[in-house]
């Protein structure tokens, strides 16, 4: 085989791979749930998901509410178990009291923000920052 067409198949099999591996990588991208996605699936909340599947909401109602509910108490501990949340930052969700304004938390990936009182409930948000 000559070196020139030694050097085309070998530009050519670079160049397969190339492609193959872009494509992979945008099917992943694009197609694999994120951990976020699966925990709302199992956690039948997969409504609640915003930002392309990037971060979860949740608005429970207080005392004094009467609307929509967007998941309940039961909702957030399901996703904050099947998270891995630490115990630091769900006692920190437990404890926060309505003169606490807006509290943030990080763990791994995640980041979490929330508020709470007991007229308008807890508003929580995890975000998917991986």
């Amino acid at each position: 085989m000559s070196k020139t067409k030694a050097l085309v198949v070998s530009l050519v099999v670079v160049l397969t791979l190339a492609v193959a591996g872009g494509a992979l990588l945008t099917w992943r991208a694009f197609v694999a749930p994120s951990e976020l996605e699966k925990v709302a699936e199992a956690c039948d909340v997969v409504g609640l998901l915003e930002d392309g599947g990037k971060s979860i909401t949740f608005d429970t109602l207080g005392k004094d509410e009467s609307g929509i509910e967007r998941g309940d108490i039961f909702d957030v501990g399901c996703v904050t178990n099947r998270l891995d949340t630490p115990s630091y930052v769900t006692t920190h969700i437990d404890n926060t009291r309505a003169l606490d304004g807006q509290q943030t938390d990080k763990w791994d990936d995640y980041e979490a923000r929330w508020s709470y009182h007991p007229d308008s409930g807890l508003d929580l948000t995890i975000i998917d920052r991986s």
